[in-house]
């Protein structure tokens, strides 16, 4: 996908359509936010967006590929007025044709589809850490352990695990989404990974 094309897309609210970056990127340019509806409630993945999810993935990867192709407009042509609307009209066309690839598959449209993808892409990043707070823990233990910390440096750092923990704990995905991505592991590790 083209830079100009994600561009558009991200300013479109869609940061989440990034798919052709490796998870540990999507989760960073992706914060729990964006795949939220609302503010403080994540999006709710249900079993039939994830297989429907699994099943649209290559008919999307390769409309992105062919729209990436077909809208490359030169970056000084987009940042001038009339590059701007030229792109904005590109864009149009480019997410009608998106919600014609994805709405057979249930979704309502192209932004249905990337809120699941953002859901999805969370979750996995959750579940394939292995869960922060067992990382967390063991190195909480490994530092308190440690005869050659002082201990106002321990003091500091068990205040700073702390606050992290409460961060992530705010922004974990919701435990639905964990189990379902589970679920599909196989399938969605062969897009993720790809």
């Amino acid at each position: 996908m083209s830079r100009r094309l994600m561009k558009f897309i991200r300013g479109a609210g869609v940061a989440s359509a990034l798919a052709f970056l490796p998870v540990a990127m999507v989760v960073a340019a992706v914060p729990a936010a964006a795949q939220m509806g609302l503010p403080g409630e994540q999006y709710l993945l249900s079993e039939e967006e994830v297989v429907a999810f699994i099943a649209s993935y290559p008919e999307i990867a390769a409309a992105m590929e062919t729209l990436d192709e077909r809208y490359d407009l030169p970056e000084d042509e987009v940042d001038s007025p009339a590059g701007a609307i030229a792109a904005m009209g590109a864009y149009q066309e480019a997410m009608a044709e998106l919600d014609g690839v994805v709405v057979p598959y249930g979704f309502d449209g192209f932004l249905h589809w990337t809120q699941v993808f953002s859901a999805i892409a969370v979750a996995y990043a959750y579940a394939m850490s292995g869960g922060m707070d067992a990382q967390m823990a063991e190195a909480l233990a490994q530092i308190e352990a440690d005869p050659n910390i002082p201990e106002d440096q321990k003091a500091a750092m068990r205040q700073m695990f702390a606050s992290q923990a409460a961060m992530l704990a705010a922004n974990a995905p919701p435990q639905q989404n964990i189990d379902l991505v589970t679920e599909h592991l196989e399938a969605l590790d062969a897009i993720m990974t790809e």
